[in-house]
């Protein structure tokens, strides 16, 4: 919508699917391996606007996505080789919304400054993971101990008891998801001489 010669509003809705499948890992059942497909609705309402004679443009957006069963990486036990290994999960809920606005100020024809900040709130609504590596558990800070007896597919293997933890990541914020992102950048334009 053009809101005016210097306002642009934008607003959209998208939904987007990502395949389920298969994780490789050994020992288990077939449905420890599985994983479903995750799905995720994402909102967004954005603003253009130019000033001072088009030498100062700002742009502001918010957003909201809404993640079914995301799919995970998470650290389990091989139960053949003993070693850890990673394996895809399902994450019931979860949420990421913020803001971001960015400015390109250009004073003059030679001269040009951007400035950009986001701010993002990425969260796991619900989401329980089962694992034993000593790192995970580290990191997560926090732990449920129960004890799994996991039996491997090869007959020849007895049984392996293991304590293992339950990690609660509900309400905790997403891998590789930073709260804040700024951003700085200039550009110089000139002739160097002799066509340069």
């Amino acid at each position: 919508f053009k809101a005016s010669d210097d306002a642009l509003l934008f607003a959209s809705v998208a939904q987007a699917k990502k395949p389920g499948g298969y994780a490789s890992i050994g020992g288990g059942t077939l449905a420890d391996k599985v994983f479903d497909e995750e799905s995720m609705k994402i909102y967004e309402a954005r603003a253009k606007t130019e000033w001072m004679y088009n030498r100062l443009q700002v742009n502001v957006a918010a957003h909201f996505q809404d993640f079914a069963k995301k799919q995970v990486q998470v650290v389990v036990i091989n139960e053949l080789t003993g070693l850890p290994t990673t394996k895809t999960v399902n994450a019931t809920k979860t949420e990421v919304k913020g803001f971001e606005i960015d400015a390109i100020a250009a004073p003059n024809d030679n001269f040009s400054l951007t400035l950009g900040y986001t701010f993002n709130y990425a969260k796991y609504k619900n989401f329980k993971d089962i694992t034993n590596p000593v790192s995970t558990v580290t990191r997560a800070g926090n732990c449920t101990v129960t004890t799994l007896v996991t039996r491997a597919t090869t007959p020849t293997l007895p049984a392996l008891e293991q304590n293992s933890c339950i990690i609660d990541y509900s309400g905790r914020r997403l891998e590789g998801a930073p709260k804040h992102n700024v951003q700085l950048g200039g550009e110089v334009r000139g002739d160097l001489g002799g066509g340069t």
